[in-house]
């Protein structure tokens, strides 16, 4: 079990370190929800998919396809309780940097509460906001902003 796990967190770092991805998420607003299968994808992979929790502009409150996916993570985390993350809070550009960061932190702290709402120990959670200075995507417009505007979970 133990090198599934190490295997599990390089991929996820390796993946976390990609700073703009030039594949988006699949569906990003068709999610699963808490009924995904997991069949032929990887742990890593699983997590890659449901690792963003997406956010209307100028709002923490969560949203239904967000909650979905918030919830997939919390059943993960229920299945693997070793599993230690940590919740990015993240948002477009528009706005002032101080501004950004305290919405990004908002964001993860309402994605932590759905998560230990769900049955995980809030002591394995820990939230951190970057604002709009990790953006996922690159670029300016409304197409470019509903990506940067999430919480992203890393494993630790």
């Amino acid at each position: 079990m133990k090198p599934r796990i190490i295997y599990m967190l390089v991929a996820l770092a390796v993946l976390a370190g990609c700073k703009d991805r030039d594949q988006d998420q699949k569906q990003m607003y068709d999610n699963r929800g808490a009924q995904a299968q997991r069949t032929t994808a990887s742990d890593a992979e699983y997590m890659e998919e449901y690792r963003r929790a997406f956010f209307d502009f100028d709002s923490a409150v969560i949203r239904d396809d967000a909650r979905d996916t918030l919830r997939v993570q919390a059943d993960y985390l229920k299945e693997n309780p070793d599993i230690k993350v940590v919740v990015e809070g993240h948002c477009d550009e528009r706005g002032t940097r101080e501004y950004n960061l305290a919405l990004g932190y908002r964001r993860a702290d309402a994605s932590k509460k759905v998560i230990a709402g769900a049955g995980v120990d809030a002591g394995r959670i820990k939230t951190v906001s970057y604002g709009k200075d990790r953006p996922w995507k690159t670029g300016t417009g409304e197409e470019v902003w509903r990506y940067n505007r999430n919480t992203t979970t890393i494993i630790q």
